[in-house]
Protein backbone atom coordinates (compact mmCIF):
# COMPACT_ATOMS: atom_id res chain seq x y z
CA UNK A 1 0.00 0.00 0.00
CA UNK A 2 2.97 2.59 0.58
CA UNK A 3 4.57 1.45 -3.12
CA UNK A 4 7.52 -0.25 -2.14
CA UNK A 5 8.96 -2.48 -4.67
CA UNK A 6 11.23 -5.62 -4.96
CA UNK A 7 12.37 -6.94 -7.63
CA UNK A 8 13.14 -10.75 -7.75
CA UNK A 9 16.44 -12.28 -7.27
CA UNK A 10 16.26 -13.97 -11.33
CA UNK A 11 15.93 -13.06 -14.49
CA UNK A 12 14.24 -15.68 -16.86
CA UNK A 13 14.45 -16.31 -20.43
CA UNK A 14 11.22 -17.33 -22.33
CA UNK A 15 11.66 -18.51 -25.42
CA UNK A 16 9.12 -18.99 -28.20
CA UNK A 17 8.76 -20.98 -31.27
CA UNK A 18 5.96 -20.60 -33.17
CA UNK A 19 7.34 -22.03 -36.71
CA UNK A 20 6.94 -25.60 -37.83
CA UNK A 21 10.06 -27.27 -39.76
CA UNK A 22 10.99 -27.13 -42.85
CA UNK A 23 9.12 -28.67 -45.78
CA UNK A 24 10.45 -32.05 -46.52
CA UNK A 25 9.47 -35.08 -48.91
CA UNK A 26 9.22 -39.29 -49.05
CA UNK A 27 11.48 -40.55 -51.03
CA UNK A 28 11.56 -44.85 -50.46
CA UNK A 29 10.20 -46.98 -51.57
CA UNK A 30 8.23 -45.63 -54.14
CA UNK A 31 4.57 -44.49 -54.35
CA UNK A 32 2.28 -47.62 -55.19
CA UNK A 33 5.51 -50.03 -55.32
CA UNK A 34 4.74 -53.65 -54.22
CA UNK A 35 6.93 -56.11 -52.08
CA UNK A 36 7.18 -59.48 -51.47
CA UNK A 37 8.40 -59.04 -48.03
CA UNK A 38 7.22 -57.90 -44.50
CA UNK A 39 10.32 -55.68 -43.64
CA UNK A 40 10.48 -52.27 -44.89
CA UNK A 41 13.14 -49.65 -45.27
CA UNK A 42 11.21 -45.89 -44.87
CA UNK A 43 13.37 -42.83 -46.40
CA UNK A 44 12.96 -39.31 -46.35
CA UNK A 45 14.67 -36.12 -46.54
CA UNK A 46 16.04 -34.25 -44.17
CA UNK A 47 13.61 -31.39 -42.52
CA UNK A 48 15.31 -28.46 -40.49
CA UNK A 49 14.41 -26.17 -37.67
CA UNK A 50 15.99 -23.24 -37.36
CA UNK A 51 14.92 -21.75 -34.16
CA UNK A 52 14.25 -24.52 -31.47
CA UNK A 53 15.96 -26.90 -33.39
CA UNK A 54 14.63 -30.27 -34.85
CA UNK A 55 13.53 -33.04 -32.26
CA UNK A 56 12.50 -36.00 -33.49
CA UNK A 57 10.51 -37.78 -36.34
CA UNK A 58 7.55 -40.10 -36.38
CA UNK A 59 6.50 -42.48 -38.52
CA UNK A 60 2.86 -43.34 -39.50
CA UNK A 61 1.62 -46.30 -40.92
CA UNK A 62 -2.06 -46.26 -42.07
CA UNK A 63 -2.78 -43.08 -40.04
CA UNK A 64 -1.12 -45.09 -36.64
CA UNK A 65 2.04 -43.91 -35.45
CA UNK A 66 4.45 -46.87 -35.80
CA UNK A 67 7.20 -45.13 -35.15
CA UNK A 68 8.24 -42.89 -32.30
CA UNK A 69 11.22 -40.68 -31.07
CA UNK A 70 12.99 -41.16 -34.37
CA UNK A 71 16.71 -39.19 -34.06
CA UNK A 72 16.55 -35.82 -36.05
CA UNK A 73 19.95 -36.65 -37.75
CA UNK A 74 17.79 -39.94 -39.08
CA UNK A 75 15.79 -40.07 -42.27
CA UNK A 76 15.43 -43.83 -42.47
CA UNK A 77 13.96 -46.43 -40.55
CA UNK A 78 13.25 -50.52 -40.72
CA UNK A 79 10.14 -51.78 -39.74
CA UNK A 80 7.75 -54.23 -39.99
CA UNK A 81 4.33 -54.35 -41.77
CA UNK A 82 1.44 -56.86 -42.19
CA UNK A 83 0.35 -58.27 -45.54
CA UNK A 84 -1.83 -55.39 -47.34
CA UNK A 85 -1.60 -52.04 -48.72
CA UNK A 86 -0.48 -49.15 -45.95
CA UNK A 87 -0.66 -45.31 -46.58
CA UNK A 88 2.37 -43.73 -45.07
CA UNK A 89 3.94 -40.41 -44.26
CA UNK A 90 6.66 -39.28 -41.54
CA UNK A 91 6.27 -35.94 -38.97
CA UNK A 92 8.91 -33.69 -38.54
CA UNK A 93 8.59 -32.54 -34.60
CA UNK A 94 10.83 -29.27 -33.51
CA UNK A 95 11.63 -29.18 -29.53
CA UNK A 96 8.70 -26.46 -28.89
CA UNK A 97 6.44 -29.47 -30.59
CA UNK A 98 5.81 -27.91 -33.56
CA UNK A 99 4.82 -30.38 -36.33
CA UNK A 100 5.41 -30.60 -40.10
CA UNK A 101 4.08 -33.60 -42.24
CA UNK A 102 6.20 -34.94 -45.28
CA UNK A 103 5.03 -33.12 -48.49
CA UNK A 104 3.29 -36.52 -49.44
CA UNK A 105 1.48 -39.67 -48.07
CA UNK A 106 2.16 -42.88 -50.32
CA UNK A 107 1.07 -46.04 -50.39
CA UNK A 108 3.47 -49.38 -49.42
CA UNK A 109 1.90 -52.79 -50.64
CA UNK A 110 2.70 -56.10 -49.01
CA UNK A 111 2.52 -59.05 -50.87
CA UNK A 112 4.17 -62.18 -48.98
CA UNK A 113 1.91 -64.66 -50.16
CA UNK A 114 2.70 -66.82 -53.28
CA UNK A 115 -0.31 -67.41 -55.78
CA UNK A 116 -1.78 -71.02 -55.64
CA UNK A 117 -0.14 -74.01 -57.25
CA UNK A 118 -1.32 -74.64 -60.95
CA UNK A 119 -0.94 -77.91 -63.43
CA UNK A 120 0.95 -78.15 -66.52
CA UNK A 121 -1.47 -79.57 -68.67
CA UNK A 122 0.05 -79.95 -72.39
CA UNK A 123 2.06 -81.31 -73.76
CA UNK A 124 2.14 -84.32 -71.81
CA UNK A 125 6.05 -85.16 -70.58
CA UNK A 126 8.30 -86.34 -72.52
CA UNK A 127 5.92 -86.30 -75.45
CA UNK A 128 8.09 -86.01 -79.00
CA UNK A 129 6.98 -83.13 -81.79
CA UNK A 130 7.76 -83.21 -85.44
CA UNK A 131 7.45 -79.27 -85.58
CA UNK A 132 8.77 -76.40 -83.44
CA UNK A 133 5.96 -74.28 -83.03
CA UNK A 134 4.72 -76.03 -79.31
CA UNK A 135 1.41 -74.90 -77.29
CA UNK A 136 1.87 -75.08 -73.76
CA UNK A 137 -0.73 -74.88 -71.73
CA UNK A 138 -1.57 -75.26 -67.97
CA UNK A 139 -4.11 -74.54 -65.30
CA UNK A 140 -4.72 -71.29 -63.94
CA UNK A 141 -3.61 -70.02 -60.36
CA UNK A 142 -4.96 -67.56 -58.10
CA UNK A 143 -2.96 -65.00 -56.06
CA UNK A 144 -5.52 -62.53 -53.44
CA UNK A 145 -2.35 -60.28 -52.74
Amino acid sequence: NANNETQSNQTLTVNIDITSPSAFNLTSPANNQWFNTNTKTFQWTASADTSSGLAKYQLYVGGVLKEDNIPPTQTAITTVLLEGSHSWFVKAIDNANNERQSNQTWTVNIDITSPSAFDLTSPVNNQWFIINTITFQWTASADTG
